[in-house]
């Protein structure tokens, strides 16, 4: 039997010659593994995406996701700047002297 006549199976993510589905079954783990650090949304599972739209308002940016059931997922994305530190120094002598401390940023 040349390589050609063989039966060509799909198992898991990979094409392979030789295997039946039922053998083929048995390779795929049964339970798929959440990856770590990754949310999971369990309400749009399943479901058929109809549309993606994205857009820009008010300095953030927003993402649609429109499922056939008239249902909808938005993603609103922001980032901000944080003053970590304000201070008051004097460097005329080429050093820095600390005149004054406003404030600190403490995580």
């Amino acid at each position: 039997m040349t390589l050609s006549e063989k039966k060509l199976s799909l198992v898991g993510r990979q094409w392979m010659y030789g295997f039946n589905c039922r053998k083929a079954k048995k390779l795929i783990p049964a339970k798929k593994r959440k990856m770590p650090g990754h949310r999971q949304y369990p309400g749009v599972k399943g479901k058929i995406v109809d549309w993606i739209a994205h857009k820009f308002e008010e300095g953030r940016l927003y993402i649609h996701i429109r499922f056939r059931d008239k249902t909808e997922v938005t993603f609103t994305l922001g980032s901000s700047l944080q003053i970590r530190a304000a201070d008051l120094s004097d460097i005329s002598t080429g050093d820095f002297k600390l005149i004054r401390e406003y404030f600190r940023y403490v995580e």
